[in-house]
This record gives structure tokens, sequence and C-alpha cells, in this order.
């Protein structure tokens, strides 16, 4: 499909297009006056009114007697050509319909464009007509007084997601009207061909074809699947990729294939044995078409029909069966098919409830999760990219609740299932296995396992109601079921201490800031403030604080809950000072925990090293996970940048914690709070004694800071 550019659809004309359906009108009106009479124009003899009409002609020779040749021959010629105008007349009336469709289209297109541009442009996000974007920040001169800020890289990922969204989709109008059309002009002298007057018609009347022709093929074809060759497999993926969100394509591929015919048809095609394990050019090609077909099965989940209610209830009563080739011994479940095949996609919050449900309990009756996938999934590779094997189907269906929110917030609220995927094994949790060695005792350490990069994945958006994959998601107003997720979550994990894994650090970390505002009075207010776990709080933050980027994250996303609470606080500001002192000297206790006082060479040694770009710790910045938006985010950017600067400084310097007061270690970042306050509050201040702008206000957040410290070392027991 050609995707047109920003520039090609900014500049496109419709002059021509609307010549084309000028035309076409008096080709219609000229028709049907051929054919019926009623057209009003064409003249002659084929005005209304005047001369022979298809129709006349028609009952003339219904009437007439016929006798000879004449009854066989030229009655049929006069009746078959009486029939074709009329339905010429159907054919034109249809190219017209698809030509004023894709004028519609084409001009809601151009307006969605200009929509994105102007939305985009607040943020500082300039869009080129070559696809890219950048930020368009003007220079200090020309800014002036004003302090304006560059877009964070989320704003710019959310902006590109935006613009490629409204160039697919006028790519998909013109492919279909483009098909529509030659289709059309293919059948020459018979116009008898499914009539499509519009793009919604001709879309569904191709997608119909289209899963026609490949059900047929990879599931009746005279060739297996595995010797497809890369041409064909070419074309099949290009299928998906134009159909993926078209129900009349999707619904029908998934049943035409058949539950048992589309799980046999992955393993056939992604794993055919022998030694054939796809490698190479041909496993990139396979790589693409899983995700498109992961995205075609996910939509035809949410079509509503009995035929796909059968679909489903079919493949989950097919993953306890095994699927294989006749002499390989390695036969994997049903369940890890399907579940190879959820990794990309929004799929029905129905069908992921019940499939999940039948996944847990099948693997639950076994004595533990290596045991029933593992070795059954030892030598086949479900998944042609680098990523795992397929072997644990957990990870497919983990990734696939993480695409609905919904239906991941519903999973993780279930206690037992909660307990099951947050805790550790020796307190119920499962055994998560490393698929490449799935007879081992369990993961090597620094494995970092696809399995439970999923499970965090999922826990975020169980907990935030956000896509995490989707960079133009906004924040989303929390519930009550999203509140409950992120606390339990916090005391199932805390409850590992120093075995939390590693996958989760940075997912925690995000919802940690998701819930800012609940995670800063927790760490800064009163008690009567708190709304959280203190000492679970801790625990987690600590562990998020073990990985440099982690920490970035968790910094980041409290940098702008701080920033928010200072703009909120009206009725007591000095609060809303000494919360974001006691909220820092928190998160520098959990820092000192996580990594202690090692040495500056262990810090490098540990990931905490120069990234390049001449600070210790690589940027999260402000993304779309935080609430409040642009300004809290924007506002934070800077403190996170002071923050970077003074963890540098302290690691070139091997300064550690130990019994340091915090403003001696994160001073910059203080003083850029203070600098907030004061900016925000400075009416007050100068009304109210000890709130100077330079001494007063200072003394009182580097003394909130080091009780913030304090308090932490108290909840965790060090004295």
């Amino acid at each position: 499909m050609d995707i047109p550019t920003v520039g090609q659809l900014r500049d496109l004309r419709l002059g021509k297009l609307n010549t084309a359906i000028t035309d076409w009108t008096e080709t219609v009106e000229r028709l049907r006056t051929l054919a019926t009479g009623e057209g009003g124009k064409g003249g002659g003899a084929g005005s209304k009114g005047a001369g022979v009409t298809a129709i006349g002609l028609n009952s003339a020779a219904a009437k007439a007697t016929w006798t000879g040749k004449n009854a066989t021959v030229t009655r049929g010629f006069v009746t078959k050509t009486a029939t074709q105008f009329s339905e010429l007349v159907d054919e034109a009336e249809d190219v017209l319909g698809i030509l004023k469709s894709a004028r519609k289209a084409f001009k809601q297109h151009k307006e969605d464009l200009e929509t994105v541009v102007t939305d985009v442009a607040k943020d500082n996000v300039y869009v080129h007509d070559n696809n890219t974007v950048k930020g368009a920040v003007p220079s200090g001169a020309a800014a002036g007084d004003a302090d304006i800020k560059p877009p964070t890289q989320a704003q710019l990922d959310a902006a590109e997601k935006r613009v490629k969204r409204v160039l697919w989709e006028a790519g998909e109008s013109n492919r279909i009207a483009a098909r529509e059309l030659r289709a059309m002009a293919k059948r020459k002298h018979d116009f008898s061909g499914s009539a499509a007057n519009s793009l919604k018609k001709a879309d569904r009347r191709q997608g119909e074809v289209d899963a026609q022709y490949w059900t047929k093929r990879l599931k009746d074809g005279d060739v297996k699947v595995w010797e497809l060759d890369e041409k064909e497999l070419e074309k099949f993926n290009e299928t998906l990729r134009d159909q993926r969100d078209n129900p009349a394509f999707t619904e029908n591929f998934a049943t035409g294939m058949g539950a048992e015919g589309t799980l046999q048809f992955w393993r056939d095609l992604a794993d055919p044995g022998h030694g054939d394990t796809p490698t190479g050019d041909r496993a990139k090609l396979l790589d693409h078409i899983q995700g498109n077909l992961s995205m075609t099965l996910a939509n035809a989940t949410r079509v509503d029909s009995p035929a796909m209610a059968k679909w489903e209830n079919d493949i989950i009563n097919a993953g306890t069966k095994q699927f294989g080739h006749e002499g390989i011994m390695a036969k994997p479940y049903g369940f890890q098919i399907m579940s190879s095949l959820m990794g990309k996609g929004k799929f029905d919050d129905g069908f992921l409830d019940k499939y999940g449900d039948a996944v847990y309990k099948f693997e639950r009756s076994k004595p533990d999760a290596p045991s029933a996938w593992g070795l059954v999934g030892m030598g086949t590779d479900l998944d042609p990219g680098d990523k795992s094997t397929g072997a644990d189907p957990m990870t497919g269906y983990l990734k696939a609740l993480s695409h609905n929110p919904d239906a991941a917030t519903h999973v993780f609220n279930d206690p037992d299932k909660a307990d099951y995927f947050l805790k550790d094994q020796d307190h119920g949790g499962r055994v998560w296995f490393d698929e490449d060695q799935p007879d081992s005792t369990g993961p090597d350490d620094g494995v970092k396992l696809p399995s439970r990069e999923a499970l965090g994945d999922a826990l975020f958006a169980a907990g935030s109601g956000m896509n995490p994959d989707d960079p133009a998601a906004e924040y989303v107003k929390h519930t009550t079921a999203h509140d409950d997720v992120f606390d339990k979550a916090l005391e199932r994990l805390a409850g590992q201490k120093d075995e939390m894994p590693a996958e989760l650090r940075d997912d925690m970390a995000k919802l940690i800031g998701n819930h800012g505002t609940d995670a800063h009075l927790t760490m800064g207010g009163s008690n009567e403030e708190q709304t959280l776990d203190r000492s679970d709080l801790l625990e987690v933050s600590k562990q998020v604080s073990r990985d440099p980027q982690s920490y970035q994250i968790l910094n980041d996303g409290m940098n702008a809950a701080m920033v928010r609470d200072i703009h909120a606080e009206t009725k007591d500001p000095e609060d809303s000072l000494d919360r974001s002192g006691r909220t820092v000297g928190f998160l520098e206790e959990a820092r000192y925990q996580a990594i202690g006082d090692k040495k500056a060479a262990d810090l490098k040694d540990a990931g905490w090293g120069p990234t390049g770009t001449g600070g210790y710790l690589v940027f999260a910045e402000a993304a779309s996970f935080l609430p409040g938006g642009g300004h809290a985010a924007n506002a934070a950017f800077g403190l996170s940048k002071m923050l970077v600067e003074d963890e540098t400084a302290r690691i070139e310097a091997g300064v550690s914690g130990d019994n340091k007061d915090v403003a001696e270690l994160q001073q910059q970042r203080l003083q850029g709070l203070k600098d907030e306050w004061y900016r925000t509050n400075s009416d007050w201040a100068r009304q109210n004694d000890g709130y100077s702008e330079d001494h007063g206000s200072w003394s009182k957040i580097d003394a909130a800071a080091n009780d913030g410290k304090a308090n932490a070392r108290e909840d965790s027991g060090d004295q």
C-alpha cells in the first residue's frame, strides 16, 4: 500500500476528482435514460418519452411472438442486451458512488492532518512535509522572557503516531478505491459484479474476497504451508497488513481457518521441524506475519457473531491439545501456539477473560510452570523473532492484557491471580522459567525473561488504565480498581525485598509516578495525609532505585508530582514546600539503601556510569503516564536535569550518602524545587516571616529533606 507523505496529503488537490464526479454524474443520467427513459438527459432517441429504451425493448421482446431461430437466438440476444443496460446503469452508479465516497474521505483526511498539525504545535512540535516531527522552540532572543520548553520525547512520539495514523488512513482510502475501480474496469462487458458504491462497502467486499482466497489457499491448498515461498508469503503478509483492521476480513479469515486450523497453520509455518526452522530473511518475514496475524485475530475477537463465539470457544478447548509434526517429538500445546499470536493488537475483554482463566487453571493443575510448558515446548520455536521461543504462553497472554487495560485491571484485582503472578514461589507465586532452558530449576541470575517483561507491562496497564505500548495514550483518571491494583502490588512486591524481579523495576517506577499524588503524600506528607503503606512504598522505591534508568523514571514522576502539589496548594503554601523536601529525603534514603556506600568505580560497573551525553543517568523525561499535563511535566524536566547533575558530581567524587545531609547530595534539585515554590508563592512568602527568597525558604526545604530521610530510615528499621 502506498502511503502519502504529509506534503502530498497537505497539497492534495481534488479538482480532477471533482471533474470526474461531474462527468460520471452525467454519464449515469444518460445511461439511465437509455435504460429506463428516466434519466432526463441524452437527447434524441434516448430522451425521456422519446425513442427506444432497454426496459421498453425487453417488454416488447417478451410480448412478441418469436418463431424459428429468432425464438432462440434473436430473442435471447435482445433480452440479454436489455438486461446489460440495467446492469450498466448499476455499475456506473457504483463508480460514481466510489468517487464521491473517495472525495469525502480525502477531504476528511486533509482536515484531520491539519487538526493534528495544529494540536501538536501547542507542544512546540513541528510536522515536516517528509513525515518527521521535531521540536520547534524559538531562540532565546525570539522568546524573550517567555519560558518555552522543548517537547519531551513522549510528546514527539505521540505526535508522530498521530501523523502516521492519518497518513495510513489516507493510504487505505486510496488503496480501497483504486482496487475497486480496477476490478470494475477488468470486467469489461460483464456488468453483473458485486455492487459496492462506497468505500465502506468496497472495503467489506474486498475483505471477504481476500479471506476466502487465503483460507482456501492455506487450509485446503495442495501445497504444504512450510513450502510456501517468500514471494507468496510477502503477498500474504501484505494482505494481513492491509486487512488486519477490517472485520469483514478478520472474522472470515479466523472462522474460515477454524480454531485448530489456525493453530496448526502457525505451528507449521513458524517451525516446520526436521531441521527447517526458519532463519535469516525468512525468519524476519515470519516475524512481520506473526505481528500482523496477531492484530488480525485480535480484531476478529471484537466481532460479535455466533461464528466468532464458536471460534473463541474452540480455541480455548484446543488449548490443551498438542500440535506437532510426524516424526517430531516436540508438540506444543494449543495455548502456547495461540499465545504466540497475541503479542500485538487489542483482544476482546471477554475472550481474554475466558482464555486467561483456562491457561491459568491448566498451568495450576501441573506441579509448576516449567513442567506444564517447558518440556513439551523444547525444540519448538513459535516466535520467529529474537524475543523468545514461545514456550511460555503467559508471555503472549500477559502482553495481550497490557494492550487491554480494562481486562488487565480485572485480572490483577483477582487476589488468587495477583498472588500467583506477583508473589515469589515460596509464597505461592509462579515459577518463572527461561524458555531457552525450560528444564532448568529457574532463570539464571541476570537473565531478563520475556514473560516477566510482559508481566510488568500488564501490571502497569492494570494499575494505570493505560496501554504502555501506545505513545499517544493519555493519562486515565483512576478508578478504585486502579488504586487497589497499585496498593496491593506494592504490598506483594515489597514482601519480596531484594528478590523483587528486576523486570518489574521500570514498570513500578512508572506506576508510582502515575499515582504520583498518592505517592508524594505518602513519602512527604503527614501521617494523616498518607494514603499508601509507607514501608511498602519505601521498599519498592528501594528496589526500583537499584537500576539507574528505573531510578530516573521514578524521580521524574515524583518531580512532576511535587510541581503539581506546589501549584495546587493555595490554602497553606508552606505545606507544599515541606512535603517536597520530605519526599526528596525519602527518595534519597531509598537510593542509599539500594546501592549503599559503593565507590564511583563500583557504580560505573553497575551501570551508573557515563551515558555519552555528559551525564550518568538517562533522562526518562516527562511522559504521558504522568498526570497533570504539559505544565507539570515540563517544569519537572528541569528538576530531573538538576538531579542528574547532582548524581554525576556525587559519583565522580565518590561521595556516599551515609550521614550526609540531603542538601549536600541533592543541592541543585532542592534549589530548583525551592525556586519553583517561590515563583508560585512569592506574594505569600513576602508576607510571612521565615520564607525569604534566599535563605528562609531554602532553610525550610533543607530541614524537611533531612526529616524525610530520617523518617524513611525509621520506617525501614535502620536507625
